[in-house]
């Protein structure tokens, strides 16, 4: 009760007043007293209808709530009010209207002493439900002004260009083709028999140039050391059997019990 006080003063008076501007009742529900776009200053106003209604609440030119009674707390719908808060422009007020509850008029007076009637009560809450925009009407598309097709002037025909005839260049003469290439035969010399026994008891042979035995031996000492490949790809050679550009077998270092190599020179 004593914030009630504080916020709104409620004067209740039960004498009739005269009913400017009447309408229609409104009620029961939600219903909004609306102030208009640029609200009113109301220091006080007197609700004319019946019944009670609860949570009459206050809000500003903005729509921002500004103080509304307690939940629950009963208001008079036949009775004068005063606004006992430091804002007083209301853009407007709702209250809940119970059970065969009516709403006729809201009459008003300023802080200035000017007094007003509202007539716009309804259940539209007037910053959720804006009234619509007017359709403005169309205008009408002015008629195009036809404008004189001019006559076109006649081209002047070209004169024929006489036509060239190429002249014949030489016959060319043609290119004798190059003779493919002969491959070069494995050259002689160096070489070695490389023989590889495996773990498994197989054994393979490979006759190889001396600088591939070198690099297999290469191979096997330093994967010996745990560094490099794990595995060495030795060319076929002549042992080259088949439509194949180029045969390798592929030894694995782990798979190699023992290698043999023998040496010998060819003639040149």
């Amino acid at each position: 009760m004593r914030k009630l006080k504080l916020l709104l003063a409620l004067v209740l008076m039960f004498a009739a007043l005269p009913v400017q501007g009447a309408f229609a009742s409104v009620g029961p529900g939600t219903v909004y007293i609306d102030f208009g776009i640029n609200g009113q200053d109301i220091a006080n106003f007197k609700f004319t209808g019946t019944g009670t209604g609860t949570d009459l609440k206050f809000f500003d030119i903005n729509g921002k709530l500004f103080f509304g009674t307690p939940v629950g707390s009963p208001v008079p719908l036949s009775g004068s009010f005063i606004n006992a808060h430091s804002i007083y422009v209301m853009r407007y007020m709702q209250v809940t209207l119970n059970a065969e509850a009516t709403l006729t008029n809201v009459s008003w007076t300023s802080s200035t002493g000017s007094t007003g009637n509202t007539t716009n009560i309804s259940t539209t809450n007037p910053f959720l439900d804006p009234s619509p925009t007017p359709t403005a009407t169309p205008t009408a598309t002015p008629e195009p002004t036809v404008s004189p097709t001019p006559s076109p002037s006649p081209t002047a025909t070209p004169e024929p260009t006489a036509t060239v005839t190429p002249t014949p260049s030489a016959t060319p003469v043609p290119t004798a083709t190059p003779k493919p290439t002969a491959t070069p035969k494995q050259p002689s010399s160096d070489r070695a028999m490389l023989t590889v026994t495996f773990i498994n008891g197989t054994e393979k042979e490979y006759d190889l140039p001396i600088a591939e035995v070198e690099a297999f031996v290469n191979w096997y000492d330093t994967r010996d050391a745990g560094r490099g490949p794990g595995s060495f790809a030795i060319d076929k050679h002549t042992n080259n059997k088949g439509p194949f550009k180029k045969r390798k077998d592929y030894v694995v270092f782990d798979k190699i019990l023992t290698f043999e190599v023998s040496e010998y020179t060819t003639p040149e």
